[in-house]
């Protein structure tokens, strides 16, 4: 399966979080969408062009925006994935 089949981030996402990951992403490695009716809850591990890894989270309400996800960068894949499988126990 190609980077592109996997994708599941919008342009819109990406122009409002381009700024705080510092470069470009070039692959997910991770993605769950935990959302309901009018909950926001997803969240990201993307591989960047730098060869960091972020993890994006975002969750909120229906008055959502992508400027709102909390964004955090980190030096390897392991890290990265740590704070993902974080997130997935702390949202069952």
């Amino acid at each position: 399966m190609s980077i592109k089949e996997k994708w599941t981030l919008d342009e819109y996402n990406l122009k409002a979080w381009i700024y705080t990951l510092g470069s470009v992403p070039i692959a997910q490695v991770a993605a769950e969408n935990r959302s309901e009716s009018y909950e926001m809850d997803k969240a990201w591990v993307l591989l960047l062009e730098n060869g960091k890894y972020a993890f994006v989270l975002e969750r909120g309400c229906s008055c959502y925006e992508p400027s709102d996800a909390k964004i955090e960068l980190f030096p390897d894949e392991k890290s990265a994935m740590s704070k993902f499988e974080e997130w997935q126990r702390s949202s069952r």
